[in-house]
């Protein structure tokens, strides 16, 4: 082996030293369908799979990782006890999750938590995930309306407790949701809709740790920001043409799940931009900034990442922005 031949080995293994390993694990019923959507949107720079009680849903599922978890209610719980502090699992099954979950820097969960499978195994993966060293965050919306009323309840008790077991939470209101895309939308355009503002969630933080950056950041900076600080919302904007940053970043300001928001009382927000390398002025950038700092106050941490995308026009861009401590 040449001397160069030995650099250019050891400078790559370097660089997949420092790759960011994510995995996103869809728990339950829908947070199956949720990561089955990111597969079929080709998401990449993560390991996908689903976790779920239903053997069928696993076996069929196009997810390339799955796990049948063997989630089970305490028989011996005492009546009143709340759902989440009743479910069992065996030895086997958490040694499968953590088998998993291991090796992981970011593990980002989804799930609904209103009363069915995801809501009992999302605290004891969260907390296996934890324990494998992992930043874990859960991405939950919240039921639509249209949905049965005791969803709503068991998802305010879900919340309560998830929160407890991740070092972040990200809230999606599917009502708000519905309150941008009117009322004659149908169902499955509304599930659509919910399943993609996740996709863009979830792919903003991947591609903020895997994509050439103009700026460069890591896990640690989402960890100061997210970390233990209430939950958070999430926005999702494109923009086209000579105002395309400072529009992306007005639409996603304005969306129903940030525009409701006090950001003034904002602990912190995240910015990611997804934009050309040929973007003509740095200028464009900064009407991203300006939006951001005019909205919120002198104390709110604010963390702006640029990324490159490739196939992106020069005139087009879009901008994903999270907002902490609600």
């Amino acid at each position: 082996m040449s001397d160069q031949q030995a650099k250019d080995d050891e400078a790559t293994g370097s660089m997949c030293a420092q790759r960011t390993d994510i995995k996103v694990v869809g728990i339950g019923g829908s947070g199956c369908k949720i990561v089955q959507h990111l597969v079929e949107k080709g998401l990449s720079g993560a390991e996908l799979m689903v976790m779920h009680t239903d053997a069928k849903a696993v076996r069929t599922s196009p997810v390339p990782k799955k796990l049948l978890l063997d989630l089970q209610i305490d028989s011996d719980a005492p009546a009143d006890q709340s759902f989440y502090d009743s479910v069992v699992t065996s030895d086997e099954c958490k040694a499968s999750i953590k088998e998993c979950l291991q090796g992981a820097d970011l593990i980002i969960m989804t799930t609904v938590m209103a009363g069915g499978s995801g809501s009992g195994a999302a605290p004891i993966i969260a907390d296996i995930a934890k324990e494998t060293g992992a930043f874990t965050i859960a991405i939950v919306p919240i039921p639509f309306r249209f949905e049965a009323p005791k969803h709503k309840r068991f998802t305010a008790l879900g919340l309560e407790e998830i929160v407890k077991h991740v070092d972040a939470l990200v809230v999606v209101d599917d009502d708000k949701i519905l309150d941008s895309l009117g009322t004659d939308i149908s169902i499955p355009a509304a599930y659509a809709a919910l399943s993609d503002l996740i996709f863009h969630a979830i792919k903003s933080i991947v591609a903020s740790l895997t994509l050439n950056h103009v700026n460069g950041y890591d896990i640690s900076d989402f960890r100061s920001i997210l970390s233990a600080k209430g939950h958070a919302v999430v926005g999702h904007g494109v923009g086209q043409g000579d105002n395309l940053l400072a529009d992306a970043c007005q639409m996603a300001l304005s969306s129903n799940q940030i525009a409701e928001s006090d950001l003034q009382r904002a602990s912190g927000v995240l910015v990611f931009s997804r934009i050309s390398p040929r973007i003509s002025s740095i200028a464009k950038a900064e009407q991203v900034l300006n939006a951001v700092n005019g909205c919120t106050n002198d104390e709110t941490q604010c963390w702006f990442c640029f990324a490159y995308d490739e196939p992106l026009a020069e005139d087009q861009c879009e901008v994903t922005i999270f907002v902490a401590g609600l």
